[in-house]
């Protein structure tokens, strides 16, 4: 019955996309807000509920979705081309894929709707956790790694970093050497198969201290955290019924994006960007700022939550091997070596 409903949903869809838009090019369309964005995303894992019998491929499609960053301020198709992207490398049945993408193709066609508003919230927790959502994004402490990625100098590697990198790696071989001639557990045999894949186990150390970082330092969790504190604290439920519209609007998107910006003028430009604004964007800057709501919103969003941020992260250090680097002691890596024998060595 699945199949049956999905290839005439897909011919249904052929043929009104036909019907209506005919073979024309399509208007220039708009860049999406955040909240389109995440209106679509909804959309989406609804269609790939139906037409995907794996629950678990569905959750796995919604994950990778959510973990998308970047999204708003691209327009409807290009977002729908990286949602599919992110859809495929899951489905792996071609017909599957071929009815996915024919929906999907659909959607780039239907004029967009007005987004949606928000109604004004009935609790200070229900009014910061919807302001939270609408503004975390646009902080200076989340996405930086996004942000880095589309400028020109941010894989740029330069003779010092060259250097660097390379005398990094030389100590950790030599911290391998030492570990594996005073390991007792690994014979002669096993020992040498350790030494051909040092450059394999270079690179599990890496991602070992990666993940530790990400799982013992979630700077994302902690900004959205200390915003939702900031505003419990410093707003009335009134005052946050007034934001949460405001920056739904297109003038409240801009003046987050001036901030974000602004904070990170340094690290854009540091990596061959530019940071400019109009003239409208700026007086839009301004006006906000100096407002009495205004004021205290940046005073949340840029000090509170940094600070937040930086107070959980002095508690999570108390464990000396927060960053990971544990790996590279004596201890670190016999445990490293005799699990990689474990698992690969073949006699």
């Amino acid at each position: 019955m699945r199949v049956l409903t999905t290839k005439i949903w897909t011919a249904w869809v052929f043929m009104l996309a036909f019907a209506v838009f005919g073979t024309g090019v399509l208007a220039q369309e708009k860049p999406m807000t955040a909240g389109a964005v995440a209106a679509l995303i909804t959309e989406f894992k609804e269609v790939i509920s139906n037409n995907v019998s794996s629950e678990s491929d569905a959750a796995l499609i919604g994950r990778k979705w959510d973990a998308r960053k970047g999204l708003a301020g691209k327009s409807k198709s290009d977002v729908i081309e990286l949602l599919y992207d992110d859809a495929k490398t899951v489905i792996t049945d071609s017909g599957l894929r071929y009815q996915i993408y024919s929906i999907f193709a659909f959607y780039k066609n239907i004029p967009d709707k007005p987004e949606a508003k928000l109604r004004p919230a009935t609790s200070k927790t229900v009014a910061a956790k919807q302001l939270v959502e609408l503004t975390y994004k646009k902080h200076h402490y989340v996405g930086i790694e996004e942000q880095l990625a589309a400028l020109p100098g941010a894989n740029k590697e330069t003779p010092e970093t060259k250097a660097m990198i390379a005398e990094q790696k030389t100590r950790t071989l030599e911290a391998f050497d030492n570990a594996l001639k005073s390991n007792r557990k690994l014979s002669a045999a096993e020992k040498e198969f350790v030494k051909a894949n040092y450059d394999r186990l270079y690179k599990m150390t890496e991602q070992i201290i990666d993940e530790t970082i990400e799982k013992n330092f979630p700077i994302e969790k902690w900004i959205r955290e200390g915003l939702r504190r900031g505003f419990t604290q410093k707003f009335t439920l009134a005052e946050l019924n007034k934001l949460i519209p405001y920056f739904q609007s297109e003038t409240g998107e801009n003046v987050l994006n001036h901030l974000r910006l602004t904070n990170m003028k340094d690290l854009i430009v540091g990596n061959g960007g530019k940071v400019e604004f109009t003239a409208a964007e700026q007086v839009e800057a301004d006006t906000f700022a100096a407002s009495p709501a205004g004021k205290k919103f940046i005073t949340v969003f840029l000090k509170d939550a940094v600070a937040y941020e930086e107070a959980q992260e002095v508690i999570a250090r108390r464990n000396p091997n927060a960053d990971g680097f544990g790996i590279y002691q004596e201890s670190g890596l016999h445990g490293l070596f005799e699990r990689f024998v474990r698992e690969n060595y073949k006699k």
